[in-house]
């Protein structure tokens, strides 16, 4: 499919049901960056409450402070958390995660194009452990890159 004539949205529809499908997450999303807007939104996924998050949850990224999401934002960095309820990380956790998706573990992965975030991906699970591995957190990594290569050669 990433060698293939595909459009950038049906390759990234693809990587986000990859995710879903090889964590067996209680849901998976894709993020997109509205740079205009300075927002990230939910635009394709899978799981629990996928009608209700999709196009409707969104959280700014125009103060990027100090918490996990706008720290992974900023520094391009994935986050895997093993136990997002522990009380260490409760208070690193924005108003809108606790809100919306408050998950026992979960995965965060920015898309970064030319130093510029401008997507991330999401999956959580429903319970405390680790989202993902050491080996399948690689293949998830390559997956992302290729969505980085198909957006450089501009499909």
């Amino acid at each position: 499919a990433m060698t293939g004539s595909y459009e950038i949205n049906e390759i990234a529809l693809m990587t986000v049901e990859v995710l879903y499908r090889v964590l067996e997450c209680q849901r998976a999303l894709l993020f997109i960056h509205d740079a205009p807007r300075k927002l990230m939104t939910a635009r394709f996924g899978y799981g629990a409450d996928i009608d209700y998050l999709v196009g409707s949850l969104t959280f700014s990224t125009a103060a990027l402070t100090t918490d996990l999401f706008s720290q992974s934002l900023k520094k391009g960095k994935d986050l895997v958390v093993a136990d997002a309820q522990a009380p260490q990380l409760r208070p690193l956790l924005p108003a809108w995660y606790r809100h919306n998706l408050d998950a026992k573990a979960f995965l965060f992965m920015p898309v970064v194009y030319q130093n510029i975030c401008i997507a991330a991906y999401y999956a959580d699970l429903d319970v405390r452990r680790a989202p993902v591995g050491e080996q399948d957190h690689k293949n998830l990594s390559m997956l992302r890159n290729q969505l980085i290569l198909a957006i450089k050669m501009g499909r």
